[in-house]
């Protein structure tokens, strides 16, 4: 995924194994050898977090 799907304030950019939620869409033809590629992507907050 580009960083310019992360939708977060500030510097878009999460953590290595950080939790996300995402949309998802087929491509037009392959990307980077892939099919779908993400978009729209939100970090998940803990419940601690809410």
């Amino acid at each position: 995924m580009h960083f310019s799907e992360v939708e977060i304030d500030g510097f878009r950019a999460l953590d290595p194994g950080q939790e996300v939620d995402f949309e998802w869409q087929k491509t037009s033809g392959p990307v980077e050898g892939f099919a779908f590629m993400a978009t729209q992507a939100r970090p998940v907050q803990a419940e601690n977090d809410r």
